[in-house]
């Protein structure tokens, strides 16, 4: 079992780890992606996982070297959201593990956040 979700924008740049952004701005940015992985897994009628593997991938304009762990920093709003709409229990690592973040260079489609749930054993 494979869920897709495709988040029209990239994560703002406050949810950087390396960014020197107030709290409150990025309790915000947080929020607004939070609300929006919600939405579309509810949108989509996303089923239940017992354990999942995520795998994020972003399309992007230029290609430029960056920082997967940053990548993955960035979307625990999008993954919080997964959780609040019941996609599965917990992000712990007993219920979810995650693949390599990736990035795609294609500058009709970007920018773009694409969220790949898979049942994992």
């Amino acid at each position: 079992m494979t869920a897709r979700l495709v988040v029209p924008f990239l994560p703002p740049r406050e949810l950087s780890p390396n960014a020197r952004a107030h709290w409150r701005t990025r309790w915000k940015a947080n929020r607004m992606m939070r609300e929006a992985s919600f939405m579309l897994a509810r949108a989509q009628q996303v089923p239940t996982f017992t354990k999942a593997r995520i795998q994020i991938t972003y399309v992007v304009k230029q290609r430029r070297l960056r920082d997967g762990d940053n990548g993955l920093a960035m979307a625990k709003g999008l993954i919080d959201g997964l959780v609040d709409a019941h996609v599965f229990k917990d992000d712990n690592v007993e219920h979810v593990s995650y693949a390599p973040v990736a990035f795609i260079v294609d500058r009709e489609r970007a920018p773009m956040t694409i969220v790949e749930v898979e049942e994992s054993p």
